[in-house]
Formats: structure tokens, sequence, C-alpha cells
């Protein structure tokens, strides 16, 4: 599987390239997510960041919301599988909030996964504070 994961980012930075030549902002930020989330899954955890936080500043800039959306439930799913769960859960507020902005199915969904996984922590001294962080973001 790594090896397909390195084969893949030269693909990805072709997609990004010709999303720059034709000023396709979507396509740009939706292919450095998916080439931050390749990073991640190397264990390249720097170059992942930085390409992820290219990504936020376009879809921040052009409101794509959906976006937004995708980075912070990915953010939040590298943050719960290391059992960082304050932060998955900032992250996972951000991303129904993004998602309530794109459109309710998309925001169900999110809320739903959100909630599924809460129920899957079951010390109580680590809800509490995910609660508060989730009522901050939550609509």
């Amino acid at each position: 599987m790594r090896n397909q994961l390195e084969k893949s980012i030269p693909l990805f930075t072709s997609a990004i390239e010709r999303a720059q030549q034709v000023n396709d902002y979507y396509q740009l930020a939706e292919s450095l997510i998916d080439l931050a989330d390749v990073f991640e899954r190397l264990q390249r955890r720097e170059e992942s960041l930085h390409t992820l936080q290219e990504a936020e500043a376009i879809a921040t800039r052009y409101n794509y919301n959906y976006l937004l959306g995708v980075a912070n439930e990915f953010q939040g799913d590298n943050a719960y599988r290391v059992a960082s769960y304050n932060s998955a859960f900032i992250y996972f507020g951000k991303f129904c909030h993004y998602m309530a902005l794109y459109n309710p199915f998309q925001y169900e969904k999110a809320v739903r996964k959100t909630t599924d996984l809460l129920l899957n922590i079951s010390l109580e001294e680590k809800v509490a504070p995910i609660l508060v962080a989730l009522d901050a973001y939550w609509l």
C-alpha cells in the first residue's frame, strides 16, 4: 500500500498544477486535501499540515464550505485515531459547522458521525470538555 501511496503523489501534483493553470480553485483545494491525506498516511506530517493549510486558505477565500468541512473531518479523524479526543472533537465540531453551511443533508451526516464517535468514548472525564468544545460550533 505504501508503494501505491508514493505513486499517487505525482498524480496529485499534476492535478494541482493543472488546476492552477486553469484557475480552478475548487479542484485545486480538493486535490490539496487529497494530497495532504496521502502525506498523512505516509507519516509525512509536516508536509500534510502545510498542504492542508494551503487547501484551507483557498477554501476559506472562496467560501468552499464543503471542502472546509472535509478538511476538518480529515483532521478530526487523524486526532481521533491517536486518541487525542479533545482536538478531534474540536475539528469534528468545525466539520459539523461547515456542513451545516453547505447543506442540511451533509450536516446531518456530520452530526451522526460525530455523535457516533463520541459514543465510542467511554471515559466520562474525557467527554465533558468535548461537549463544551462541540457546543461552540453546533448550531
